[in-house]
């Protein structure tokens, strides 16, 4: 049996780490199928369908399985999968656990995350395979590409009875103890393999549960034709062992184990440089990677989750998806929480326990399916409303003419490359930024879906120049936060103490770290913002440059938001230049900032206000009344 080692270091981090103390029991399940002490814990090889590594054989995908001890004797289980890179590297979850042999066991006796102290007892088998490259699988990594992809497929199909897996010693092994029926779940990379897993329409995969998915990498590594800082998210930050000549094999710690294969370096090289852009254009390696595209082929049930405040894989990821399976007529439930880049087991632990098992037994058993609202949306942190859709009813655009917010005939700003958040989003105006207010609301505002900014603007030189636009909610003494105003990692604080997840082991206890979401201070936070490269009005496929001194009509797409701005706050809308912290410069080192001039006249904010836009005019007339 041919394995490799290999860990890798990856972007898509979460979480923070806390200390320990004593565990109290909650949660446990009534007895099952059997007791998760019992369980069967083994590891196979499922066999894919490429030889990345050019030894003549079919790669083999490290795949960990945990079962109840009665599927030796004929009974048979659903399943719950997640492929993923982390398992040998940064980690799952908040407190980054990764699987563990223990004592020279030949499969892992911990498990990341609860899903096996959870469900083993309930009687389902959980999966957690390294994805090709990673760990003890063998190939390369394909960073979201269709090569992983097919690896999941090939599980699926094995865990159907339609695929080819080996243990250690090279026999083969069935999955005779599977009922065929899978989900599939993971958050952040892991989501994404999910979900583009089911983008294949592959039998057998009944259900995904995504948290925080990437579907459109495109906007992961750039946004509106502007390049992401530091390559966050492409190959060249995922593959560092592989692609710098001269790299030694290191180990470290678990954030940093990094094992050169040379047998990936080649590949590597050449998934760099099909990733790499021509400015902020999009291409065929976005084209290859974006899900929402293909959501026509889902079949199975999806449930989304994603923190309306995540500033590493953006809400909007999430949302476009959730539109097109909806559009698509497959069946979607969405939580939207208030939070960042984190896990509803992090969130809102009770009922994601309570909920979980409840999704799986209806798309897997063919339980009665749970009656509750498709949508749930987490307005204020602990204030969860459900509704049937989203964005939620009665939302509709409404135009803010930014001509009432400004008695201005034109608006100026001048691009500084080192603008950080912090700057572009303060409360008095300066040559680099525009800020405009509303008056305090008169009546509390709503706002629920896409929101958008139409400006024209004029260039004196022509060509292109960055901009970004920033909503935020104004508390009555304002103040203004260049962030959503939150303590802790994504808005999420750990605990000293534990609460134990159904059943455990000495081994892999099951007890975690209690979490809490941290309260907005003093009323005020980010709303949303957008960035877009004015060359990149038309598509993102080229640049199209402005005509020197010519007012050009554009929009700037904004993430989306459901919130409730209170009455006695304002919205303040600002316009600035590149954001340093996320974006490459957008004019080239020495040549002179320019200024933009934008029209008011010319220039409107829309917004998704729940009441349309009656509610809007009451909001502001209200407040012109005050």
């Amino acid at each position: 049996m041919r394995l490799a080692v290999a860990a890798l270091l990856l972007a898509l981090a979460a979480g923070g780490t806390g200390g320990t103390a004593g565990a109290r029991e909650v949660q446990r399940p009534a007895p099952g199928p059997g007791r998760y002490a019992d369980a069967l814990r083994e590891t196979v090889y499922v066999q894919s369908t490429q030889d990345q590594d050019h030894d003549g054989h079919l790669d083999l995908i490290a795949t960990d399985i945990i079962r109840p001890r009665g599927t030796v004797a004929g009974l048979r289980v659903p399943v719950l999968y997640e492929a993923s890179p982390y398992y040998g590297s940064l980690g799952r979850g908040a407190e980054h656990q990764d699987k563990r042999e223990i004592g020279g066991a030949a499969a892992p006796q911990q498990f990341p995350l609860a899903y096996d102290n959870l469900l083993v007892p309930l009687g389902y088998a959980v999966v957690l395979q390294d994805s090709r490259g990673t760990r003890d699988s063998e190939g390369c990594p394909d960073v979201f590409g269709p090569r992983e992809v097919r690896d999941s497929v090939a599980t699926v199909r094995w865990l159907s009875g339609r695929g080819r897996a080996f243990r250690a010693d090279g026999s083969p092994v069935l999955a005779t103890w599977s009922t065929g029926h899978v989900a599939m779940t993971g958050k952040s990379y892991d989501a994404t393999l999910a979900l583009a897993t089911a983008s294949t329409g592959v039998a057998g995969l009944d259900s995904v549960i995504a948290i925080s998915p990437v579907t459109r990498y495109y906007d992961y590594t750039a946004e509106g034709g502007l390049v992401g800082r530091n390559r966050r998210g492409t190959p060249e930050a995922y593959l560092p062992a592989t692609t710098v000549p001269g790299d030694t094999a290191r180990a470290g710690s678990a954030h940093n184990r990094l094992v050169r294969r040379t047998s990936c370096r080649t590949d590597a090289r050449s998934l760099v440089a099909a990733a790499t852009r021509t400015g902020g254009d999009a291409g065929p390696f976005d084209d290859a990677r974006d899900l929402v595209s293909r959501a026509g082929l889902v079949h199975a049930s999806v449930w989304l989750v994603h923190g309306l405040y995540d500033d590493n894989v953006r809400v909007s990821q999430a949302l476009h998806e959730w539109s097109a399976l909806r559009g698509h007529g497959v069946r979607a439930r969405l939580w939207l929480h208030q939070a960042g880049h984190a896990d509803p087991f992090d969130v809102r632990r009770a009922e994601w326990l309570r909920a979980l098992p409840r999704w799986l037994d209806a798309q897997l058993r063919g339980a009665p399916a749970d009656t509750g609202p498709a949508v749930q949306v987490e307005q204020t942190p602990g204030h969860w409303v459900g509704t049937s859709s989203w964005p939620v009813p009665r939302a509709a655009r409404a135009a803010l003419p930014l001509s009432r917010l400004t008695g201005a005939a034109a608006l100026s700003f001048t691009d500084h490359s080192d603008l950080g958040r912090s700057d572009a989003v303060a409360a008095t105006p300066d040559p680099s930024r525009v800020v405009l207010r509303t008056p305090p609301l008169g009546a509390p505002l709503h706002l629920s879906g896409a929101v958008s900014l139409r400006l024209t603007v004029t260039l004196a030189a022509g060509g292109s120049a960055p901009l970004s636009a920033y909503l935020v909610e104004e508390a009555p003494d304002g103040r203004i936060a260049a962030t959503d105003a939150r303590d802790g990692s994504d808005g999420i604080a750990l605990a000293r103490h534990r609460t134990c997840v159904g059943q455990g082991t000495p081994a892999d206890t099951g007890c975690f770290l209690d979490a809490s979401e941290q309260p907005l201070r003093g009323g005020h936070r980010l709303v949303t913002e957008g960035h877009l490269d004015a060359a990149h009005h038309l598509t993102l496929r080229r640049a199209t440059p402005l005509r020197p001194g010519v007012p050009t009509p554009l929009t700037v797409t904004l993430q989306p938001v459901d919130v409730v701005v209170p009455a006695g706050h304002r919205l303040v809308l600002m316009l600035a230049g590149t954001e340093a912290e996320r974006f490459v410069p957008g004019r080239p080192a020495g040549r002179p900032a320019g200024t933009v001039l934008v029209s008011p006249a010319g220039s409107s904010l829309s917004l998704p206000a729940v009441g349309g836009p009656p509610a809007l005019a009451r909001s502001l007339g209200s407040a012109r009344g005050r």
